[in-house]
């Protein structure tokens, strides 16, 4: 009985190994049946998406998609690589920012840089109508520069023939020559001397020694040459002065600040317009007049700029001749892309205008990538650009003539991983307008 028993167990075992043997067997049969249609259909639809591109994260491999997923060099699984289509996550770690595209009047900032001179426009050079002998030498005359008021002393001299001239003044004014008085009179105002006679005719007694002073305020110096190249003596007292010597130059406190604007910015430049002066020390110094007086026809050759002369008067006298100086200028461009009047709104012109950074350039080809409606995805704009503004903010900025349109929003940070990822997924981009060549199936 008991052996009996043993004997059923020992079947019943072995009919449970069987069992679990063929489960084991279909599992695997239905297993492997599965895997084979997945593979059928992948096959099937690699087959027919042969242009999609797949990539692995380390960029080993860029082409179609493999049987098994994985890159054939590394083995990493494949991910399909979508030109312009970007999750939030993707955008995120792409750095992806967007700008909208305005429209309105493109103003720019043209900026110089130079020296500041006197103006030599209204400069004097001043001459002794007379002999005479130099007794003192005043402060100004001291110093190669200074500034001097009108009428202050410069120089006491004394002369003969300014001596008889004062006497015979008084005689005519004490008889009341008025014929006398006139004459005598003109000819002091001639040499630079009307306060001489004004003081006889208001009871001075005539001076052996005189003051030559300076005829109107202005800044002070000494020329090291004359026009014909002979040099200036230099006054010094217990001198002589000889009749037309020339004795220092004199110029109002004005001043002609000579400015270089880079040549690819000079066309927006225009006689009468108003420029905002700085210096290191200073900064900017919105109060100061200044406006273009002059502009050089041509272009300096060597320094590819042209020059613009800028008359400005500094009664704060903050600037010095030989000072180096920056110059501002604001410009507004006209519809034919010239350069406008900025004091008449009428003459500007309305532009469609980028920031530069949302702007890719081969330097013959320029594009930008626009975002589509649904917030998402990217597509590539060509553009046809006109000139490069500085905008007052000191940012660069396109006109745009073709390609996009105001409300546009465009991406300005991340443009060129968006360009990168058309190329990689073989579409239109920067370097490959009709989209770059399917690599080789490995």
């Amino acid at each position: 009985m008991t052996l009996h028993l043993g004997r059923r167990r020992s079947l019943l075992a072995s009919l449970l190994g069987v069992v679990v043997v063929v489960v084991v067997v279909i599992v695997s049969v239905w297993l492997l049946t599965g895997i084979r249609s997945a593979t059928t259909s992948s096959g099937t639809s690699t087959a027919a998406s042969a242009d999609e591109r797949w990539a692995c994260a380390m960029m080993d491999y860029v082409g179609p998609r493999t049987q098994d997923g994985r890159c054939p060099q590394c083995g990493m699984v494949m991910e399909m690589v979508q030109a312009g289509a970007l999750t939030s996550q993707q955008r995120r770690r792409m750095g992806i920012s967007t700008v909208s595209v305005a429209s309105g009047p493109a103003q720019v900032q043209v900026r110089g840089y130079g020296t500041a001179h006197y103006d030599a426009r209204f400069q004097r050079i001043i001459t002794s109508f007379f002999d005479c002998e130099v007794v003192r030498l005043h402060t100004p005359m001291l110093a190669r520069e200074s500034d001097v008021a009108a009428g202050e002393p410069l120089i006491d001299v004394t002369s003969p023939a300014i001596a008889a001239l004062q006497r015979q003044l008084a005689d005519a004014h004490r008889e009341g020559n008025q014929q006398v008085i006139s004459s005598v009179s003109e000819q002091f105002a001639g040499w630079g001397l009307a306060h001489v006679s004004q003081a006889i005719l208001a009871g001075a007694q005539p001076s052996e020694t005189v003051s030559i002073v300076s005829p109107f305020a202005g800044r002070l110096s000494f020329p090291e040459r004359l026009p014909d190249g002979k040099p200036v003596p230099r006054l010094r007292a217990g001198g002589s002065i000889q009749r037309y010597q020339t004795l220092f130059t004199l110029a109002p406190v004005s001043l002609t600040l000579i400015v270089h604007v880079p040549e690819m910015q000079s066309r927006f430049l225009r006689v009468g317009q108003r420029v905002i002066v700085a210096s290191d020390d200073h900064g900017e110094m919105p109060d100061l007049d200044a406006r273009i007086g002059w502009l050089s026809p041509d272009i300096l050759p060597d320094i590819r700029a042209r020059e613009a002369r800028v008359f400005v008067e500094d009664a704060k006298h903050r600037i010095f001749g030989g000072s180096m100086i920056s110059a501002r200028f604001q410009a507004n461009i006209g519809e034919d892309l010239e350069a406008a009047d900025p004091d008449d709104a009428t003459s500007w012109g309305t532009f469609v205008q980028v920031p530069k950074s949302a702007v890719l350039s081969t330097g013959v080809r320029n594009v930008a990538w626009k975002q589509m409606s649904d917030g998402k995805s990217f597509v590539l704009a060509e553009l046809v650009l006109g000139p490069r503004l500085e905008d007052a903010h000191g940012d660069d900025r396109y006109i745009v003539l073709s390609g996009l349109s105001a409300g546009d929003v465009v991406a300005t940070q991340g443009a060129f991983l968006i360009d990168s990822q058309a190329q990689l997924a073989g579409t239109p981009c920067l370097l490959f307008p009709d989209g770059s060549v399917p690599p080789a199936r490995p």
